[in-house]
């Protein structure tokens, strides 16, 4: 390892892994005389595989949930060797492990579980008591132990027999010593990494969501899959939508490209192709370019826009752009754009965990989708509204082609449902998807507009109507009592009344002929809260409230 590191075969956990395995044997066997060149070439390695494999954020380049935990267990035996044989390593380093940890911490589930995005191998670095590898909580156990960190008790759940190993009998008084405090945040957002962690609560029976705004990492793209715009949720302490994960690295070619293909996850697939077209087993041919548009959080809403070109190779080219709005802690609104020119399949697939019973409950030629997924006493609903005629089918255990099946760990393959939804049409085309967590089944229709550019739709949300629409061209757009222009409405009505209103990218919107705001560039969003004597304006671009105490006096919004 000294002489021969895989700074060319595998520049990624390889060579992280075999500085760690140096550096212990430096510090253990320090009476061999090769013990000093392995340290300081140890260090060096450590101190430069942090700063090129860990970003900024904290979060491993490989866009792999499973391999950031290989990179964290790493660095946790390194750095906490180092604190013992007092070996002085640079402070930002613990700052970074840290930040490692704190992405765990928040992209673990309520059953301490993480969602295998990118690859995973089935291994750890360091797990003694557990045979459970998809949890990392003896890694915030340790967390815990070394930052005095409350939320990484918490997410913890216990006191690790690896921490013990690790930090000595004086971890366990430490630990004791730390109070358990659920973490401040509800989400965290990954922008540079590209992962958006959103959460309804921090108790067993709350959702989880990860949304994967990102590309095929760095600095190799061995561990990445061709799953942007994808995304996994965990509700009512079960795995419900699902990333199916890897099953195996070589001599089985066929399962390997499945594995991480696009059909593999929980995004849309145009023309049977893939985002990024896989080469050798730990290679691509082609990366698809994934950026950020946008991303927002108000008190009880998340929005996030992302956007891939992957199928610009196609002969007529498709922009794929997926906007995530969640309406904490109740449900999920998915809009699909795909924009381009020429006639296309569209395929939106979602991956359910092995268990699930899926009934497509309605199959309408004009556009309409609802299923039910059930798994033991947890449940999800999704209602599909598309730009056209839409069919949908459940698909479990298919071989040819390859489709549903999903792998626990490595070297393990078994059937797992998905609900494959497709629609044939001209470009641009549109996807409106509501997911609502739980068993209670949900009331939701289509609405009709003044044009076929937008989709419209009512969900039952409680005592309240909640009416979502997203237009794909400028215009004014009406719709009840409301003319609006811009990308994406969500109204809250009460017995027909408007109460809230968020409006994202919008010019102008009025209610029941009175103008609600009005303005010649587009406003990164703005949100009212209506009452019957006045409206509570809250501008996206930081001007602040506005209370407007008469209804009819509206000179001052326009801007």
């Amino acid at each position: 390892m000294h002489r021969f590191p895989s700074v060319h075969t595998s520049p990624n956990t390889h060579v992280i892994g075999e500085a760690t395995a140096l550096f212990i044997a430096g510090c253990l066997f320090r009476e061999f005389p090769q013990a000093e060149a392995w340290l300081q070439f140890a260090t060096a390695t450590l101190i430069s595989g942090m700063g090129r494999q860990v970003s900024n954020e904290g979060v491993y380049s490989e866009a792999s949930t499973y391999y950031h935990c290989y990179a964290a267990d790493f660095y946790l035996e390194a750095l906490s060797l180092a604190r013992w044989n007092r070996i002085a390593l640079p402070e930002w380093m613990w700052k970074r492990l840290e930040q490692m940890l704190e992405f765990v911490m928040h992209i673990s589930r309520p059953d301490g579980s993480i969602p295998l995005i990118g690859d995973d191998d089935g291994g750890r670095a360091l797990a003694l008591s557990s045979e459970d590898y998809r949890s990392f909580r003896d890694g915030l156990s340790s967390g815990a132990v070394l930052f005095g960190r409350a939320d990484f008790k918490y997410q913890a759940g216990s006191f690790s027999e690896e921490s013990l190993w690790l930090l000595a009998a004086g971890a366990w008084r430490i630990f004791s010593a730390v109070p358990a405090q659920a973490p401040a945040e509800l989400g965290r957002s990954y922008p540079d990494s590209g992962y958006f962690i959103q959460h309804s609560g921090w108790n067993s029976e709350d959702t989880h969501v990860v949304f994967d705004c990102g590309g095929l990492g760095r600095p190799t793209h061995a561990h990445a899959h061709a799953d942007a715009l994808s995304f996994t949720l965990f509700s009512q302490g079960r795995d419900i939508l699902i990333d199916p994960a890897t099953f195996v690295y070589n001599a089985a070619n066929e399962w390997r490209n499945y594995f991480r293909s696009t059909r593999a996850h929980n995004t849309v697939v145009v023309d049977g192709k893939n985002q990024s077209e896989p080469g050798a087993s730990f290679s691509w041919k082609r990366e698809a370019s994934v950026r950020l548009h946008n991303t927002f959080r108000l008190t009880d809403v998340e929005y996030v826009d992302g956007e891939h070109g992957g199928y610009r190779a196609l002969r007529n080219p498709i922009a794929h752009r997926r906007r995530l709005f969640y309406l904490r802690p109740h449900y999920w609104i998915v809009l699909d754009e795909l924009c381009g020119t020429g006639t296309h399949q569209f395929e939106f697939l979602y991956h359910f965990a092995a268990d699930t019973e899926l009934v497509i409950v309605e199959d309408e030629p004009k556009g309409g989708i609802d299923c039910r997924a059930r798994i033991g006493d947890a449940g999800l609903q999704l209602f599909m509204y598309g730009s056209e005629p839409i069919r949908a089918e459940a698909i479990c255990g298919q071989t040819k082609p390859i489709q549903g099946w999903a792998s626990g760990r490595y070297g393990e393959r078994y059937p797992s449902p998905v609900l494959r939804n497709w629609m044939r049409g001209p470009a641009p085309a549109s996807m409106m998807t509501f997911l609502i967590p739980g068993k209670a089944p949900v009331y939701s229709r289509r609405l009709n507009s003044n044009t076929r550019h937008a989709l419209a739709a009512v969900l039952r949300n409680g005592e309240y109507d909640d009416v979502a629409v997203t237009s794909a061209q400028d215009g004014d757009l009406h719709l009840i009592d409301c003319v609006m222009r811009g990308e994406f409405f969500w109204m809250r009505m009460e017995n027909g009344n408007l109460r809230r209103l968020l409006a994202v990218n919008a010019h102008s919107f009025s209610y029941a002929g009175e103008t609600v705001f009005e303005s010649e560039q587009p406003i990164v969003y703005i949100q009212a809260h209506f009452w019957d004597s006045g409206i509570v304006i809250e501008r996206g671009d930081h001007e602040g409230k506005v209370y407007v105490r008469d209804l009819r006096d509206i000179q001052f919004q326009r801007h």
